[in-house]
């Protein structure tokens, strides 16, 4: 049987191999915007009493922009 490879990519994403299967590589973008006082609070907060919501922002990658919009972006959904 053939070796199989450690790394492979194929339309534009990396997968690495786990045992028999390849698993897609994927990384969540690094931010390091500061969401002060409040965003620590409110983040503590989600942690404490919504586990799940928590968990899914953070997965998704939309903590903190959902939460706390960048300066000069508005604080108006569109």
């Amino acid at each position: 049987m053939e070796k199989l490879k450690e790394r492979i990519t194929e339309n534009g994403i990396d997968y690495i191999l786990a045992g028999d299967y390849y698993i897609p590589d994927l990384k969540l973008p690094e931010e390091n915007r500061p969401i002060g006082r409040y965003g620590r609070l409110h983040r503590e907060y989600l942690k404490q009493e919504h586990p799940a919501r928590y968990s899914s922002l953070i997965l998704t990658g939309k903590w903190p922009d959902e939460q706390y919009p960048q300066p000069g972006r508005g604080n108006r959904k569109q």
